[in-house]
């Protein structure tokens, strides 16, 4: 019967491990990380992104109005389009960047017209 309670002294052991190897997985150095939190950016308010932008160290993070919207019933206003980084476009996170790197979130808005 010793069995078990060593297979959860390995068990214990290795989440141990792990975390004592987290901290060096988050050292980026001198970049920041793309929140894996912008997943299914397109039903999230751009002021929302902008956050999760600016709480991950990015500097640089612009929002921009597409104006495109009349009625606001098939696309709602607010609601992120696109999230470009160093013009090009990101979907989800992990990626690393400088923290100064141009991060481009459009967003739907009413036309001024």
């Amino acid at each position: 019967m010793a069995i078990p309670g060593e297979f959860c002294g390995l068990a214990l052991m290795y989440m141990w491990l792990g975390d004592i190897n987290k901290g060096e997985d988050d050292d980026f150095g001198d970049k920041v990380k793309v929140p894996f939190s912008i997943s299914g950016y397109e039903n999230k308010n751009y002021v929302a992104i902008e956050s999760m932008f600016t709480s991950a160290g990015f500097t640089n993070v612009k929002c921009i109005p597409l104006e495109d919207l009349t009625t606001g019933l098939l696309k709602k206003p607010s609601m992120v389009e696109s999230i470009l980084i160093n013009g090009k476009k990101v979907t989800s996170g992990g990626k690393k960047f400088s923290p100064d790197a141009s991060v481009v979130i459009s967003y739907h808005s009413f036309s001024k017209r």
